[in-house]
């Protein structure tokens, strides 16, 4: 059938409007595409990155103890009091390298889906008084105090020691690492209608409030670096707030800069259905009721 020119008209006009559809929906693909191009490449670049932080953060320890090792052979025994001190700062380096591993594998185990809870009675007061105590060597070498107020002191609280410990453990490291020489780190913890807070203060240089958005992103770099707790490759607050997730609790940020930060968590008593037979010292020692056996 022959089309009226009237009609030739609005078929055309109809077919610009679907090509201009078309084409305007494409661009927009087109620009989806690119963003996602930048944000994989800013990825692969923030993974390369974190690959070179972890070598350095495995390595440095590594070759730290190897030589004072290797200098410690060489004391006479009338060096005693030098082979203390490298002693002591072999274990220095052992926790820090300990430290970093386990967030590593903490990291892994909850990209796959592995982590489990593990709950069981935990003396938090021993546990802040073990966690304070793997940093003594590094606390005296840049002068800094560390004030533990504990309300719950002698109380037992249900929940998962290892993964209550490697959050203080970030949390401490993080206010260690940003206070200056002769700093103060103050720990406030509480316990009060099943719900365990803990509150950790520093007096350092503090974040930006445009960046407190992204401190919990993993492998995230901001300018300051003060979200990156492990030297730098930004996985600590990935790890604590993972692990706070777990046991389905809060962290709250407050910081100013140059006033320094506070991190305040909140966990909420574990479920008996959740508990295991046993007691926790402090996540690395347990004793069980049955022989009263110590590991």
């Amino acid at each position: 059938m022959k089309l009226t020119d009237v009609e030739l008209l609005d078929e055309l006009k109809s077919r610009f409007e679907e090509n201009a559809y078309s084409l305007k929906h494409l661009s927009e693909l087109n620009l989806e595409l690119m963003s996602l191009n930048r944000k994989l490449e800013e990825s692969e670049k923030m993974k390369s990155n974190f690959l070179s932080n972890i070598r350095n953060e495995i390595v440095n320890p590594f070759a730290s103890i190897l030589g004072l090792a290797t200098h410690i052979q060489a004391c006479g025994p009338d060096r005693m009091d030098k082979v203390r001190q490298m002693a002591a700062m072999i274990h220095s380096e052992a926790f820090s390298l300990d430290f970093q591993l386990q967030n590593i594998f903490a990291a892994a185990e909850l990209e796959a889906g592995e982590s489990h809870l593990s709950c069981m009675n935990v003396d938090v007061s021993a546990l802040l008084e073990s966690v304070i105590e793997s940093y003594r060597f590094e606390l005296q070498k840049r002068s800094i105090t560390v004030d533990l107020t504990c309300s719950c002191k002698g109380m037992e609280f249900k929940t998962d020691a290892g993964k209550l410990k490697l959050i203080i453990l970030n949390l401490l490291d993080n206010g260690i690492k940003f206070s200056q020489m002769g700093g103060r780190v103050e720990i406030v913890s509480s316990c009060s209608q099943g719900i365990l807070e803990v509150a950790i203060r520093d007096y350092g240089i503090g974040i930006e409030e445009k960046n407190l958005a992204f401190i919990f992103d993993r492998f995230k770099r901001i300018n300051t670096d003060v979200n990156t707790l492990n030297g730098g490759y930004g996985l600590g607050l990935t790890v604590a707030k993972a692990m706070l997730e777990a046991l389905e609790g809060t962290i709250e940020v407050h910081s100013k800069v140059g006033e320094g930060s506070q991190f305040i968590v909140r966990i909420p008593e574990a479920k008996a259905a959740d508990e295991v037979e046993g007691f926790a010292a402090d996540a690395n020692e347990f004793m069980f009721d049955s022989d009263n056996e110590i590991f």
